[in-house]
């Protein structure tokens, strides 16, 4: 009984780890094919945007749109104090786990690095959504301020029930323009929500 108890579990993992592999794939084909398609100084249309990576990770697309409009508006160039970058908010020591890069102000980039960690913090949290978002905010480790990082979730959740109840599409822009931004590095931060 032992035995095959530790098969079953064995088997889940493997299971397990091959959707992730399958899912990262996917998430790099739309990411490939993102950047094939639109060029540096290209609109790209938010839809797509959203749709691409969403689909790929298995992410509502109404959740994605909450957490860009939070985060920074759809600003491509915002910047925050503590060097979160771009429309979803991407901290570049977390990025680097994922995509070396030397900005992630770019929105291809930044919904990729993004929707990969989101998709980590849901995995982690047994795909609790507040908690995925606290930890995605946060970090693993909890570095934020509680008080900060609760009002950030609170925020997100709030406006990712809107956007599941009454759509997100119209609330969104049309599109954003892909460009660079990484001369704001080394100049002084932008206000952003994400500190």
């Amino acid at each position: 009984m032992k035995l095959q108890v530790l098969i079953l579990f064995s088997t889940l993992n493997l299971y397990t780890s091959s959707m992730a592999l399958a899912d990262q794939w996917k998430a790099k084909a739309a990411f490939w094919k993102l950047q094939e398609r639109y060029q540096v100084g290209d609109s790209i249309p938010v839809i797509v945007l959203i749709q691409s990576f969403a689909k790929a990770w298995n992410i509502e697309e109404s959740l994605l749109a909450a957490q860009a409009t939070i985060e920074s508006n759809w600003d491509v160039c915002a910047l925050s104090k503590s060097g979160a970058q771009g429309i979803f908010q991407v901290l570049p020591s977390t990025a680097r786990g994922f995509l070396k890069k030397d900005s992630y102000f770019d929105p291809i980039d930044n919904a990729f690095v993004s929707t990969w960690y989101l998709n980590k913090a849901l995995s982690v949290n047994g795909n609790n959504v507040m908690k995925a978002l606290a930890f995605y905010h946060g970090g693993p480790n909890k570095r934020l301020h509680k008080e900060k990082t609760a009002n950030y979730v609170a925020k997100v959740f709030e406006l990712y029930n809107e956007f599941s109840k009454k759509g997100w599409l119209r609330k969104v822009p049309i599109s954003i323009k892909r460009q660079d931004c990484s001369h704001l590095i080394n100049t002084k931060s932008r206000g952003a929500s994400h500190d």
